[in-house]
Protein backbone atom coordinates (compact mmCIF):
# COMPACT_ATOMS: atom_id res chain seq x y z
CA UNK A 1 0.00 0.00 0.00
CA UNK A 2 2.53 2.41 1.08
CA UNK A 3 5.65 3.60 -1.33
CA UNK A 4 8.18 3.04 0.98
CA UNK A 5 11.92 5.03 0.62
CA UNK A 6 14.29 5.74 3.30
CA UNK A 7 13.35 8.52 5.90
CA UNK A 8 14.89 7.41 8.82
CA UNK A 9 16.64 3.96 9.60
CA UNK A 10 15.96 4.42 13.07
CA UNK A 11 12.34 5.20 12.27
CA UNK A 12 12.33 1.08 11.43
CA UNK A 13 14.60 0.03 13.53
CA UNK A 14 12.90 1.33 16.60
CA UNK A 15 9.35 0.55 15.25
CA UNK A 16 10.64 -3.28 14.69
CA UNK A 17 12.09 -3.29 18.22
CA UNK A 18 10.80 -6.39 20.71
CA UNK A 19 10.81 -4.07 23.66
CA UNK A 20 9.69 -0.83 22.56
CA UNK A 21 10.85 2.52 24.46
CA UNK A 22 9.72 4.64 27.01
CA UNK A 23 9.29 7.82 26.41
CA UNK A 24 11.20 10.52 28.83
CA UNK A 25 9.22 11.11 32.09
CA UNK A 26 7.61 14.64 32.82
CA UNK A 27 10.18 15.01 35.27
CA UNK A 28 13.10 14.86 32.28
CA UNK A 29 11.25 18.34 31.13
CA UNK A 30 12.91 20.14 34.34
CA UNK A 31 16.39 21.58 31.22
CA UNK A 32 15.45 24.40 29.85
CA UNK A 33 16.75 24.39 26.36
CA UNK A 34 18.62 28.30 25.52
CA UNK A 35 16.93 28.64 22.42
CA UNK A 36 16.97 32.88 21.26
CA UNK A 37 13.41 33.71 20.44
CA UNK A 38 12.08 36.92 19.92
CA UNK A 39 8.13 37.14 20.90
CA UNK A 40 5.17 38.67 18.88
CA UNK A 41 2.30 40.38 20.40
CA UNK A 42 -0.54 40.02 18.69
CA UNK A 43 -2.64 43.79 18.99
CA UNK A 44 -6.10 44.52 19.31
CA UNK A 45 -8.00 46.08 16.20
CA UNK A 46 -11.35 45.83 17.49
CA UNK A 47 -13.44 48.26 19.62
CA UNK A 48 -13.20 45.61 22.85
CA UNK A 49 -9.23 46.03 22.82
CA UNK A 50 -8.65 42.82 24.15
CA UNK A 51 -5.15 41.16 21.86
CA UNK A 52 -6.24 38.09 20.33
CA UNK A 53 -5.37 34.61 21.13
CA UNK A 54 -3.57 32.38 18.71
CA UNK A 55 -5.15 29.80 17.06
CA UNK A 56 -3.02 29.55 14.12
CA UNK A 57 0.45 30.10 12.86
CA UNK A 58 2.27 29.87 9.03
CA UNK A 59 5.76 29.94 7.86
CA UNK A 60 5.51 31.41 4.49
CA UNK A 61 8.65 29.82 2.12
CA UNK A 62 11.63 31.96 0.96
CA UNK A 63 10.11 34.65 2.98
CA UNK A 64 9.75 36.54 6.19
CA UNK A 65 6.45 36.69 6.03
CA UNK A 66 4.26 35.07 9.22
CA UNK A 67 0.33 34.56 8.94
CA UNK A 68 -1.34 34.11 12.35
CA UNK A 69 -4.76 33.71 12.71
CA UNK A 70 -6.74 34.05 16.34
CA UNK A 71 -10.44 34.62 17.56
CA UNK A 72 -10.28 37.99 16.29
CA UNK A 73 -11.71 36.80 13.13
CA UNK A 74 -8.55 38.34 11.48
CA UNK A 75 -5.35 36.91 9.88
CA UNK A 76 -2.52 39.37 10.42
CA UNK A 77 0.74 39.32 8.33
CA UNK A 78 3.71 40.12 9.83
CA UNK A 79 7.07 40.72 8.50
CA UNK A 80 10.30 39.56 10.66
CA UNK A 81 12.91 41.48 8.68
CA UNK A 82 10.80 44.95 10.15
CA UNK A 83 9.35 43.53 13.07
CA UNK A 84 6.15 44.64 11.99
CA UNK A 85 2.68 43.63 11.29
CA UNK A 86 2.11 44.47 7.74
CA UNK A 87 -1.95 43.62 7.17
CA UNK A 88 -4.63 43.06 9.34
CA UNK A 89 -7.31 40.74 6.59
CA UNK A 90 -11.22 41.27 7.83
CA UNK A 91 -12.70 39.35 5.16
CA UNK A 92 -13.74 35.92 7.70
CA UNK A 93 -16.49 36.31 9.60
CA UNK A 94 -15.67 34.18 12.98
CA UNK A 95 -13.02 32.67 14.60
CA UNK A 96 -10.31 32.06 12.07
CA UNK A 97 -8.88 28.73 13.02
CA UNK A 98 -6.07 27.40 10.52
CA UNK A 99 -3.75 28.91 8.06
CA UNK A 100 -1.51 27.90 5.68
CA UNK A 101 0.84 28.31 2.83
CA UNK A 102 0.90 26.71 -0.10
CA UNK A 103 4.66 25.35 -0.57
CA UNK A 104 5.78 27.49 -2.88
CA UNK A 105 4.44 30.43 -1.01
CA UNK A 106 2.31 32.14 -3.97
CA UNK A 107 -1.18 31.41 -1.84
CA UNK A 108 -2.32 31.44 1.89
CA UNK A 109 -5.70 29.30 2.69
CA UNK A 110 -7.01 30.57 5.55
CA UNK A 111 -10.31 28.61 7.11
CA UNK A 112 -12.15 29.15 10.74
CA UNK A 113 -15.92 29.15 12.07
CA UNK A 114 -18.03 30.72 9.55
CA UNK A 115 -17.31 27.54 7.31
CA UNK A 116 -15.71 29.53 4.53
CA UNK A 117 -12.13 28.68 3.25
CA UNK A 118 -10.60 31.53 1.30
CA UNK A 119 -7.61 31.62 -0.37
CA UNK A 120 -4.93 34.93 -0.79
CA UNK A 121 -2.49 35.57 -3.25
CA UNK A 122 0.13 36.59 -1.18
CA UNK A 123 1.72 39.43 -3.85
CA UNK A 124 -1.26 41.85 -2.21
CA UNK A 125 -3.26 39.94 -0.23
CA UNK A 126 -6.14 42.12 -1.59
CA UNK A 127 -9.44 40.43 -1.93
CA UNK A 128 -9.31 36.54 -1.35
CA UNK A 129 -10.92 33.88 -3.56
CA UNK A 130 -13.71 32.42 -1.88
CA UNK A 131 -12.71 28.41 -2.50
CA UNK A 132 -16.09 26.51 -0.53
CA UNK A 133 -18.63 27.47 2.40
CA UNK A 134 -18.96 24.26 4.35
CA UNK A 135 -22.13 23.11 6.06
CA UNK A 136 -19.95 23.32 9.50
CA UNK A 137 -16.90 24.84 10.65
CA UNK A 138 -13.61 24.17 9.14
CA UNK A 139 -10.87 23.35 11.72
CA UNK A 140 -7.34 22.34 9.81
CA UNK A 141 -6.09 22.30 6.11
CA UNK A 142 -3.21 20.93 4.28
CA UNK A 143 -1.29 21.29 0.86
CA UNK A 144 -0.04 18.50 -0.82
CA UNK A 145 3.95 18.55 -1.59
CA UNK A 146 3.19 20.23 -4.96
CA UNK A 147 0.59 22.58 -3.96
CA UNK A 148 -1.56 21.17 -6.40
CA UNK A 149 -4.09 19.71 -4.04
CA UNK A 150 -5.97 21.36 -0.79
CA UNK A 151 -7.40 19.25 2.05
CA UNK A 152 -9.96 20.17 4.57
CA UNK A 153 -11.59 18.78 8.30
CA UNK A 154 -13.87 20.10 10.59
CA UNK A 155 -16.60 19.29 12.45
CA UNK A 156 -18.26 17.04 9.93
CA UNK A 157 -17.15 13.33 8.37
CA UNK A 158 -16.15 15.04 5.69
CA UNK A 159 -12.67 15.28 4.29
CA UNK A 160 -13.13 17.18 1.20
CA UNK A 161 -9.63 17.81 -1.38
CA UNK A 162 -9.61 20.88 -3.72
CA UNK A 163 -7.65 21.86 -6.79
CA UNK A 164 -5.98 24.94 -5.80
CA UNK A 165 -6.15 26.37 -8.99
CA UNK A 166 -9.82 25.98 -10.37
CA UNK A 167 -10.59 25.78 -7.16
CA UNK A 168 -13.27 22.73 -7.89
CA UNK A 169 -14.11 19.70 -5.51
CA UNK A 170 -11.98 16.48 -6.29
CA UNK A 171 -12.81 14.53 -4.16
CA UNK A 172 -14.76 13.75 -0.54
CA UNK A 173 -13.60 11.07 1.56
CA UNK A 174 -15.89 9.89 5.04
CA UNK A 175 -13.62 10.43 8.33
CA UNK A 176 -14.39 8.42 11.15
CA UNK A 177 -16.21 10.89 13.20
CA UNK A 178 -17.70 14.31 12.95
CA UNK A 179 -15.47 16.16 14.68
CA UNK A 180 -11.88 16.57 13.40
CA UNK A 181 -8.21 18.09 14.00
CA UNK A 182 -5.56 16.77 11.67
CA UNK A 183 -4.92 16.12 7.92
CA UNK A 184 -1.66 15.94 6.26
CA UNK A 185 -0.49 14.45 3.33
CA UNK A 186 2.36 12.25 2.75
CA UNK A 187 5.57 13.42 1.61
CA UNK A 188 5.62 12.15 -2.14
CA UNK A 189 1.75 12.89 -1.95
CA UNK A 190 0.15 9.64 -2.76
CA UNK A 191 -1.35 8.94 1.07
CA UNK A 192 -3.54 11.25 3.20
CA UNK A 193 -4.19 10.68 6.69
CA UNK A 194 -7.26 12.58 8.71
CA UNK A 195 -8.22 11.95 12.97
CA UNK A 196 -10.24 13.28 15.48
CA UNK A 197 -12.09 13.30 18.53
CA UNK A 198 -12.50 9.42 17.96
CA UNK A 199 -8.67 8.84 18.58
CA UNK A 200 -8.74 7.07 15.35
CA UNK A 201 -6.63 7.62 11.86
CA UNK A 202 -7.69 6.75 8.38
CA UNK A 203 -5.08 6.64 5.63
CA UNK A 204 -6.21 7.15 1.89
CA UNK A 205 -4.65 6.60 -1.49
CA UNK A 206 -5.02 10.37 -2.77
CA UNK A 207 -5.39 9.10 -6.62
CA UNK A 208 -8.13 6.50 -5.77
CA UNK A 209 -9.80 7.46 -2.86
CA UNK A 210 -9.43 3.77 -1.43
CA UNK A 211 -8.82 3.45 2.09
CA UNK A 212 -5.66 2.19 3.09
CA UNK A 213 -4.98 1.97 6.45
CA UNK A 214 -7.40 2.54 9.64
CA UNK A 215 -6.43 2.27 13.26
CA UNK A 216 -6.96 3.28 16.85
CA UNK A 217 -4.05 5.79 17.40
CA UNK A 218 -4.63 7.57 21.14
CA UNK A 219 -7.82 7.40 23.53
CA UNK A 220 -8.87 11.23 22.80
CA UNK A 221 -9.43 13.90 20.12
CA UNK A 222 -6.03 13.82 17.77
CA UNK A 223 -4.52 17.21 17.03
CA UNK A 224 -1.81 16.86 14.99
CA UNK A 225 -1.06 14.29 12.29
CA UNK A 226 3.03 14.66 10.14
CA UNK A 227 4.07 11.75 7.82
CA UNK A 228 7.58 11.20 7.95
CA UNK A 229 9.34 10.17 4.60
CA UNK A 230 9.15 6.58 5.45
CA UNK A 231 5.10 6.47 5.85
CA UNK A 232 5.24 6.55 9.52
CA UNK A 233 2.85 9.08 10.95
CA UNK A 234 3.51 11.48 14.11
CA UNK A 235 0.28 12.13 16.24
CA UNK A 236 -0.35 13.84 18.94
CA UNK A 237 -3.49 14.06 21.11
CA UNK A 238 -5.55 15.11 24.38
CA UNK A 239 -4.45 11.49 25.77
CA UNK A 240 -1.11 13.56 26.43
CA UNK A 241 0.46 11.35 24.56
CA UNK A 242 2.66 11.34 21.07
CA UNK A 243 2.70 7.71 18.63
CA UNK A 244 4.80 7.38 15.67
CA UNK A 245 3.17 4.55 13.96
CA UNK A 246 3.71 2.33 10.59
CA UNK A 247 0.22 2.29 9.20
CA UNK A 248 1.24 -1.35 7.59
CA UNK A 249 1.53 -2.42 11.21
CA UNK A 250 0.08 0.19 13.87
CA UNK A 251 0.51 -3.17 16.80
CA UNK A 252 3.96 -1.82 16.48
CA UNK A 253 3.43 1.39 17.17
CA UNK A 254 5.79 3.56 19.76
CA UNK A 255 3.98 5.74 22.23
CA UNK A 256 4.93 7.65 24.93
CA UNK A 257 4.16 7.84 28.67
CA UNK A 258 1.38 9.95 29.44
CA UNK A 259 2.58 13.47 29.53
CA UNK A 260 1.25 16.12 32.61
CA UNK A 261 -0.98 17.89 29.94
CA UNK A 262 -2.94 17.87 26.59
CA UNK A 263 -0.96 17.89 23.05
CA UNK A 264 -1.93 20.40 21.02
CA UNK A 265 0.88 19.98 18.15
CA UNK A 266 3.55 18.31 17.06
CA UNK A 267 6.44 19.27 14.47
CA UNK A 268 9.33 17.56 12.63
CA UNK A 269 11.83 20.32 13.16
CA UNK A 270 14.67 17.57 12.25
CA UNK A 271 14.96 14.30 10.58
CA UNK A 272 15.51 12.65 14.26
CA UNK A 273 13.54 15.36 16.46
CA UNK A 274 10.41 16.58 17.60
CA UNK A 275 9.01 19.59 18.77
CA UNK A 276 5.52 19.42 21.31
CA UNK A 277 3.56 22.07 22.56
CA UNK A 278 0.98 21.66 25.00
CA UNK A 279 -1.13 23.06 27.88
CA UNK A 280 1.37 23.19 29.96
CA UNK A 281 2.61 26.26 28.30
CA UNK A 282 5.59 24.68 27.20
CA UNK A 283 7.63 23.02 23.90
CA UNK A 284 9.01 19.99 24.90
CA UNK A 285 11.69 19.09 21.62
CA UNK A 286 11.96 14.87 21.91
CA UNK A 287 14.69 12.71 20.17
CA UNK A 288 13.06 9.93 17.92
CA UNK A 289 15.40 7.11 17.77
CA UNK A 290 15.93 6.81 21.63
CA UNK A 291 12.38 8.50 22.81
CA UNK A 292 14.28 10.70 24.86
CA UNK A 293 13.48 14.28 25.84
CA UNK A 294 16.29 16.73 24.88
CA UNK A 295 14.56 19.51 26.86
CA UNK A 296 11.65 22.62 26.96
CA UNK A 297 11.89 25.76 25.48
CA UNK A 298 9.67 28.30 28.11
CA UNK A 299 8.15 31.28 27.33
CA UNK A 300 4.61 31.43 26.81
CA UNK A 301 2.02 31.72 29.95
CA UNK A 302 -0.69 30.13 28.11
CA UNK A 303 -1.18 26.65 26.37
CA UNK A 304 1.41 25.93 23.25
CA UNK A 305 -1.65 24.93 20.75
CA UNK A 306 0.31 25.74 17.07
CA UNK A 307 3.48 25.29 15.60
CA UNK A 308 5.29 25.29 12.59
CA UNK A 309 8.84 24.97 11.49
CA UNK A 310 11.42 25.51 8.60
CA UNK A 311 14.97 25.49 8.41
CA UNK A 312 16.12 28.28 10.31
CA UNK A 313 12.85 28.62 12.90
CA UNK A 314 10.20 27.29 15.23
CA UNK A 315 7.49 29.24 15.35
CA UNK A 316 5.24 28.97 18.24
CA UNK A 317 1.38 30.47 19.06
CA UNK A 318 -0.24 30.77 22.61
CA UNK A 319 -3.55 31.26 24.22
CA UNK A 320 -1.33 34.17 26.19
CA UNK A 321 -1.71 36.04 22.84
CA UNK A 322 1.91 35.51 21.83
CA UNK A 323 3.57 34.26 18.83
CA UNK A 324 7.52 33.30 19.67
CA UNK A 325 9.66 32.24 16.46
CA UNK A 326 12.92 30.38 17.96
CA UNK A 327 15.95 30.45 16.75
CA UNK A 328 17.23 27.19 15.56
CA UNK A 329 20.88 28.60 14.72
CA UNK A 330 21.12 29.01 18.03
CA UNK A 331 24.15 27.65 19.37
CA UNK A 332 22.28 24.87 21.21
CA UNK A 333 19.69 24.41 18.92
CA UNK A 334 22.25 23.80 16.58
CA UNK A 335 24.28 22.04 17.90
CA UNK A 336 21.33 19.06 19.05
CA UNK A 337 20.04 19.63 15.22
CA UNK A 338 23.26 18.30 13.44
CA UNK A 339 23.58 15.72 15.77
CA UNK A 340 19.98 14.18 14.70
CA UNK A 341 20.37 13.13 10.51
CA UNK A 342 19.13 16.07 9.60
CA UNK A 343 19.32 15.72 5.46
CA UNK A 344 18.00 19.01 4.57
CA UNK A 345 14.92 21.07 4.06
CA UNK A 346 13.14 22.13 0.91
CA UNK A 347 9.92 24.63 0.42
CA UNK A 348 9.69 24.29 4.42
CA UNK A 349 9.70 20.38 4.73
CA UNK A 350 12.66 18.06 5.70
CA UNK A 351 13.20 16.29 2.78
Amino acid sequence: MFQRREFLTTFATACAATTLPKWATAKEANRKLNWRSKTIQTVAKTSGNRAPVVTGVSLRPNSNEIAIVGDDHFVSIFDQSTSRFTQHLNKHQDWVRAARYSPEGDQLITVGNDRRVLSWSTDTYNLPTLIATHPEAVIEIAFNPEGTRLATVGFETALRIYDTRSTQLLQKLECECNDNHAVAFSLDGQFIAAGGRSGTIRVWQVESGNLSAEFRAHRNRIRSIEFGGNGHILSCAEDQKIRLTDPMNPARAINSIRQPARLFDTKLIANNLVASGSADNHIHIWRIDDSSLVGSLKGHTGTVCCLDANETHLVSGSYDTQVRVWDLQTEDATGIRHTQLNKGWKNGRLK
